[in-house]
């Protein structure tokens, strides 16, 4: 009888054990955008090249911007969103994406003459997201220029 009160506690403190070591785990990957003097962490960042539809309406001013980045948070950062929305002609900035275990390069997403697409914000009882879309003129990915 002992031997099974005995098991029957060490297998609960094994699992407990265990749901507490995960639950203490690090994300791995570290992803961060910056903006002039702005930093924010993202959830995730997409990248989109795409080559652009030649305009021939003459009543469309605005250069066409062929390059498109999506950026998740996991929570609203309205100082990164205010750099965007205050500089109508565009912002420059980069995206970096660190290992912390550091075994993978770094990423160096950088950008130039960006200017807000879309923002949207996901509100919850228990969870809050933000996502938004920039539109760009450059884009170089690691060190190469995207020419399309």
């Amino acid at each position: 009888m002992k031997m099974t009160k005995l098991f029957v506690v060490t297998c609960f403190l094994i699992m407990c054990s265990h749901l507490l070591y995960a639950q203490g785990e690090d994300k791995r990957m570290k992803i961060e955008i910056t903006v002039g003097k702005v930093t924010a962490v993202l959830t995730s960042a997409n990248v989109n090249a795409a080559k652009g539809w030649d305009v021939q309406d003459s009543t469309r001013h605005e250069e066409p911007r062929n390059y498109a980045l999506a950026f998740y948070f996991d929570s609203p950062n309205l100082a990164l969103v205010s750099a965007f929305v205050k500089n109508k002609k565009g912002v420059d900035g980069v995206i970096t994406m660190t290992d912390t275990y550091g075994k993978r390069t770094t990423r160096k997403i950088e950008f130039k003459s960006a200017v807000l697409d879309s923002y949207s914000d996901q509100l919850t009882n228990d969870y809050s997201s933000s996502y938004m879309t920039v539109r760009c003129m450059d884009l170089t990915i690691d060190g190469l220029k995207m020419e399309l």
